[in-house]
Formats: structure tokens, sequence, C-alpha cells
């Protein structure tokens, strides 16, 4: 019988028997190793490489609290006009009226049409300049004493205003090509020093020839300080520098003591 399939089993192998028919393990003509390599199949598997991990280059800009990017150099935040709206209350308080003007508006009284108001103007230039001393004295009074009421209300004024609105107010009238307002000397704690020529026509008009003036323009401040001011230029050019010299020094000491106190 072990003959017989001895036979059988060579006969196989001269006919080209497969590989694994050839490993088949038989209990006569095979040893378990040798049967276990020649089944192991030949691995046909792909090695496959991992694309390396990609990382998300860090953003250069900075957050802030919120979360928001603003970049390494904060960007700075434009100024957003404020509108001011400017009321009756807001603008400072008129220029008083000089003697002229309170006759003029005394003689106007009860004039309605423009036509008419022209008329009781030129009538009243006329009527001024003819009128007696003693009687513009009284018109002359009438102004003192609204500029005496004017200066405290500016003063209360400045005092008390919000510099808010003297800024609108400047702006304002740059537009219109005036002047801008300025707080008067008088309350500025750290006023500019006087030039040296505003300081000799402060001292001309308490001499007896400012006095003149004044008298010669029938008490009217404005039209004196005009004429006052001619005159003291002219008698400022004609002055040697010894005489200006005391004007000039004490100019100088006051500009000191003004930058002084501006540091501060």
């Amino acid at each position: 019988m072990l003959n017989i399939l001895s036979r059988q089993f060579a006969t196989r192998l001269s006919l080209g028997a497969s590989p694994i028919a050839q490993a088949r393990r038989t209990f006569l003509t095979s040893s378990p190793a040798a049967f276990a390599a020649a089944a192991k199949k030949p691995s046909t598997t792909t090695k496959t490489t991992k694309r390396p991990a990609t990382t998300k280059a860090k953003s250069s800009t900075k957050k802030d609290a919120d979360g928001n990017d603003n970049g390494d150099k904060k960007k700075k935040k434009k100024k957003k006009d404020v509108h001011v709206v400017l009321h009756k209350e807001d603008k400072p308080p008129r220029l008083p009226p000089n003697a002229y003007a309170c006759f003029v508006k005394n003689v106007a009284q009860g004039v309605k049409s423009p036509e008419d108001a022209v008329q009781a103007v030129s009538a009243a230039s006329v009527k001024w300049k003819a009128l007696p001393e003693d009687e513009k004295q009284k018109y002359v009074g009438q102004a003192e004493l609204l500029r005496q009421q004017y200066e405290k209300d500016l003063a209360s004024y400045w005092k008390t205003v919000d510099p808010v609105i003297i800024k609108e107010i400047n702006r304002r009238r740059a537009e219109q090509g005036k002047y801008k307002l300025k707080v008067p000397r008088a309350l500025d704690p750290n006023p500019r020093p006087l030039t040296p020529f505003f300081r000799f026509l402060a001292d001309f008009r308490t001499t007896a020839e400012g006095r003149a003036v004044l008298e010669a323009n029938g008490g009217d401040a404005r039209a004196a300080t005009i004429a006052r001011s001619k005159v003291g230029a002219a008698k400022w050019k004609d002055m040697s520098d010894a005489e200006k010299g005391p004007y000039v020094e004490a100019y100088e000491k006051e500009k000191k003591i003004f930058h002084a106190n501006k540091e501060e």
C-alpha cells in the first residue's frame, strides 16, 4: 500500500504539478517547516508614503482683546467731526453803541421803512454836528453806562463759555474772513505784553494832547481812538532811540515773564 502511494506522488511531480500541490503536506513526504515556507504567498502590497502634515503659517497680525486683527501697527482712528449747534446765548455780547449811535437811535425812533431809516440817519448826522456839547454829554453818559455793562457781561461770558463753543465760533468766523475771538487782555491770567509802541500809545491817551483829541471828536470813543492812533504814530516816529528806551526795556522785561509763565 505504501509503495502505491509513493508512486502516485512521484508521478504528479514528474507531470509538473503546481507549486502549491507540490508543497502540499503529506504525512509521508514533507516536513512541517518545508510546508509552511512553501505555502506562504509573496506579498504584493505597495508602500504608500504619507504626505507631511501642512502647518498653517502664523499670521503676523496681532489681535486685540476682542479678537480683531489690528496688525503690527495700530491704525490711527480718524476723529469724527462733531457737529456743534450754536444758540443765541452761545455768542459773546455785542459791542455797545457809542454816543453818536445812541443819539441816532433816539432820533430814529418810530421809523419803520428802510427808506425812512436812511433819511433819519442822514438827518441825525447833520443834527449831531450842530448839537451843543452839553447836550452831547447826555449821550456820552448813556454810552459809558452801556460800556460798563458790556464789560461785566463779557467777563461773565468768558468765565462760563465752553471751549468747544469758542472753537466752533472761530471756525465759522475764519470761513467768513473775520478775526478770531480771543480772551480779553484784562481777563487773561498771562496776557501777552504790549509792544513798545502800544505802551507809548497808552501813555499818550492820558496826556493833555490825548484828551484834547477825545474832546475834538465829541466824546466818540471809537473816533477818538482812531485819531489818537494816527497822532501817536506820528509822534512815535519822530522820537529818538533814547526816548523809546524805557518802553523797550519794559516790554523786554514783561516778555521774559510771559514766556516763563507759559512754560509752566
